[in-house]
């Protein structure tokens, strides 16, 4: 019959408690180690433990797989320069249309060219993936750059189609003026968009050497007409990707329409050469078949 008061537990031992239940759950999560804000070890670390070890739950264990390895072509994408990007976008890197162009010139040759000369290159270095040894020729100082850059080199060793190392060469330099190149030294003269190129540059070529030239900016014409030691040998379809070499398939190239055979004439390819504006609306003549690449022999 003894009526027993039990005291009321304080407000302090009841945040102390608290307090050792969030410890509790801290020492868990921690895997048994806690660390105070300041940076100084906590008690239960120097020495005291909890009434219950607790050890932390193991991370469920992944057999990891390896990282493929990225293929040479991916790996020069991903370290892209500004060089080699410029050049993708001006001549779509192995999707340009010259690259069959270019192959088809070396089929079509007797052998391999040992030296070739690209006059008004720009930074279209797509010659290299076919021809081993590539002088390149532009004014432009800021393609100095592009014929040095490591990535833009990289691209052509990993697609071009021979076995040796690629030599790629530039020379800052107007090809209308005297080049660093000896007379009569060279195997291949290409000359594409760059304007009048074999009238001044066709003395590199070697006798029996060949110029690919083409006929937009009309140097194929030119050539044909002004007859200095170079002879039209064949045309390139591009249907096929090659180069035509028979009489039947030259007939037809630089001869007017309607007149019975006739060549063009040096006056006729002057006027193809004059801005709009300084002409006729329409030439005052047409070219009976007409194509964008020739392939000339140097005769002398």
């Amino acid at each position: 019959g003894r009526l027993v008061l039990r005291a009321r537990p304080s407000v302090g031992n009841m945040v102390k408690a608290k307090v050792e239940t969030i410890k509790a759950v801290c020492v868990s999560a921690a895997g048994g180690r806690v660390r105070h804000a300041s940076g100084t070890r906590d008690p239960i670390e120097a020495g005291r433990t909890t009434t219950k070890s607790v050890q932390p739950l193991a991370a469920p264990t992944r057999k990891e797989r390896p990282l493929p390895s990225l293929p040479r072509a991916q790996a020069l994408k991903a370290v892209r320069s500004g060089q080699l990007t410029r050049f993708m976008k001006s001549y779509k890197g192995t999707d340009d249309f010259h690259l069959p162009l270019f192959a088809a010139c070396a089929a079509a040759l007797p052998s391999a060219p040992a030296r070739v000369l690209y006059p008004g290159c720009f930074n279209h270095v797509t010659a290299s993936l076919i021809f081993r040894d590539v002088t390149y020729v532009d004014c432009d100082t800021k393609l100095e750059a592009a014929f040095q850059d490591p990535a833009l080199l990289a691209w052509v060793d990993e697609h071009k189609r021979y076995s040796v190392p690629a030599r790629v060469r530039f020379d800052l330099a107007n090809f209308e003026q005297r080049l660093h190149v000896p007379n009569d030294s060279v195997d291949l003269l290409i000359s594409l968009s760059a304007g009048l190129v074999s009238p001044t540059c066709a003395r590199y070529v070697r006798p029996g050497g060949h110029l690919l030239l083409g006929d937009a900016h009309y140097d194929a014409r030119h050539a044909f007409a002004a007859k200095n030691g170079l002879e039209l040998v064949a045309v390139y379809d591009p249907a096929v990707q090659h180069f035509l070499f028979g009489a039947e398939d030259l007939r037809g190239h630089f001869t007017i329409a309607g007149s019975n055979g006739a060549p063009i004439t040096k006056a006729q390819v002057e006027e193809s050469m004059l801005p709009a504006k300084d002409r006729k609306r329409r030439l005052s003549f047409k070219l009976e078949k007409a194509a964008w690449f020739y392939l000339f022999r140097k005769s002398s």
